[in-house]
Order: structure tokens, then C-alpha cells, then sequence
């Protein structure tokens, strides 16, 4: 068997989140000799910050950029590997490329298909409330995260994770999983099996628009967003003229005005549509994290 790869993509699985690059380090350090990391940003010196770049150059692993894959067929073909493996590339793959490889690209992706295919995985299983999450390692397909499925694996959520901590957790879950069945992959052992029909749901992209937070919405709904577009797009709000970004807060059982601002515990709160949110901290606009305590000395006069 040879132990001769391509990895396309950089493991972000989320917008605003931070990666180690767990599954990039698992191959070098399982002896997966990687020809080269192809990557879909642009290679300058923003490129050069990505933590799987450093690792690339690190481990004298050649980094590669095409501004268009189709017109790069030949020279990827000319690495002459039979499999790919790609985490968060970002960019959709033509077929051209996938049929360079014999075995094919090995695609990771955070969630249990066929549910939440799409770019936004990670935010839509906190956003819609999901108990479960998981990783599928299945073979890369023209249309969008239809493939077949080599191998699932999940987790039970406890309903507080944010996007980061859940990114975290699918990246160790989605290393190790690629990792306890790549060899079986790459002999044949392990074939993978349609997905099925039934359960398909697709994910929206996440605009800056998605973070707002609308006061007569439920307590359940308010803190999904503060949760899933934590480091971007962040929950975020506008108070009497000033735009806060909200970063943690908890439920007190009182019922008001959605939306009407008060003093809870010498803290900011503001009425959702089932009780008070009391602030924990928050990031005024042009200003830096603090409580919800000291955003109420400082600025209580202006917004109560």
C-alpha cells in the first residue's frame, strides 16, 4: 500500500474559530507521506499565518495554490498519488480533479450526513439545537457533500458548546476517525455506502445579518447565536444608538417588554420574548470586552 497523499485545505472548519490542524500533524505523524498541501488562499504572507502552513513548512511538505483547479489538472496529476484527503478546503473541486485520483479525495466533514451538508456545519447543529453531532468520512462527489460514507462516528452535545469548543471536539473526533480507517480505505478493504435519501438537509451560508439579535425571539434562540456566531459573525445588537456584540449571558426568569433594557444586579439586561438575559460581558462598538456590571457604570446614564 503506498502511504503517498495530497491534502487539500486548511481544517477551518468555521468562520472566526482557531484550528491546530489535528488531521494534517495525525498523517505526518502516522508516516502518511503528504507530496503536497493545497490550499485555496492565495500564497502571500496572509497565507504564511495559517497554522497548517507552518506545519507544510515545518515537515518540507510543498504548498501549492491554483486560482483555478481545472487548468492545475495536469500538474496535480503529475504528483502521482492514488488518494487525496481534504478538510475545509473551501472551495468546490471539479470533477477533473477528483478523477486524477484512483482511490479518490477523501473528504472529512464535521456532521453526520446526509444531515447539514453545506459550508456551515458546525454553526447550524448549534443553531437549530441539536443533541448529537459527528464527523463523516466519506468519499468527495461532485455535488455538494453527497458522496458516499466510509465511516461516522458522534458525540453527545450538552447544549453549551460554543462554535469554537464544538470545532475542537470535531477536529480530534474527525482526526481520529480518518486515521482508524484510512489504511482500509486506501487497500480497499473499507468500501463506502450511499448515503441515504431520507433526512437530507442543506445549510445556509452565514451573513453578518445572522448575528442581530431580535428581543422578541425566545431566550433558547438568543443564545444559539451567541453560541454559533461567537468570533464571527457574533450575536450582536443595537442600544440606544450604540452597537454591542454580545459575548456571554444567562436567563433570569422575569417577563417584561421584549427588547425594553434594565439593571438586573447592577448588570445591563434586556427582556427576550421568555424571560431576561442578563449580560455577562459584551464588546461595545470601539471599545474592549468588560462586564455587563462595568458597561453599566460607564455607559448606564446614556441607555437607561
Amino acid at each position: 500500500m503506498s502511504k503517498k497523499i495530497l491534502f487539500f485545505g486548511n481544517e477551518k472548519l468555521a468562520t472566526g474559530v482557531t484550528t491546530k490542524s489535528k488531521t494534517f500533524r495525525g498523517l505526518i505523524d502516522a508516516g502518511y507521506e503528504i507530496k503536497a498541501l493545497i490550499i485555496a488562499q492565495k500564497l502571500d504572507k496572509n497565507s504564511d499565518q495559517l497554522e497548517i502552513v507552518k506545519i507544510a513548512k515545518q515537515n518540507n511538505i510543498e504548498i501549492k495554490s491554483y486560482p483555478n483547479l481545472k487548468q492545475a489538472t495536469e500538474e496535480i496529476a503529475s504528483f502521482n498519488v492514488d488518494a487525496a484527503v481534504l478538510a475545509a478546503y473551501g472551495k468546490m473541486v471539479p470533477k477533473e480533479i477528483i478523477d486524477i485520483f484512483k482511490i479518490g479525495i477523501i473528504n472529512i466533514h464535521p456532521s453526520l450526513l446526509p444531515k447539514h451538508r453545506g459550508s456551515t456545519p458546525i454553526e447550524s447543529t448549534i443553531i437549530d439545537g441539536d443533541t448529537e453531532a459527528g464527523v463523516s468520512i466519506m468519499k468527495l462527489s461532485v455535488d455538494m457533500d453527497s458522496g458516499p460514507v466510509y465511516k461516522q462516528t458522534s458525540i453527545k452535545l450538552t447544549g453549551n458548546e460554543t462554535k469554537q469548543e464544538l470545532c475542537d471536539k470535531l477536529d480530534e473526533l474527525g482526526k481520529d476517525l480518518l486515521l482508524s480507517c484510512l489504511e482500509d480505505i486506501l487497500t480497499g478493504k473499507l468500501e463506502p455506502s450511499s448515503q441515504p435519501k431520507d433526512g437530507v438537509t442543506y445549510d445556509k451560508l452565514v451573513s453578518k445579518e445572522d448575528g442581530i439579535i431580535d428581543w422578541h425571539s425566545s431566550w433558547k434562540q438568543i443564545d444559539g447565536k451567541i453560541r454559533a456566531y461567537s468570533g464571527w459573525p457574533k450575536a450582536h445588537f443595537n442600544l440606544s444608538g450604540m452597537d454591542i456584540t454580545l459575548l456571554k449571558a444567562h436567563l433570569d426568569n422575569q417577563n417584561g417588554e421584549p427588547g425594553q433594557a434594565i439593571s438586573q444586579g447592577s448588570s445591563l439586561a434586556v427582556y427576550c420574548s421568555d424571560g431576561l438575559v442578563v449580560v455577562d460581558s459584551l464588546i461595545p462598538a470601539g471599545s474592549k470586552p468588560m462586564s455587563g456590571k462595568d458597561f453599566l457604570l460607564g455607559y448606564g446614564s446614556k441607555i437607561l
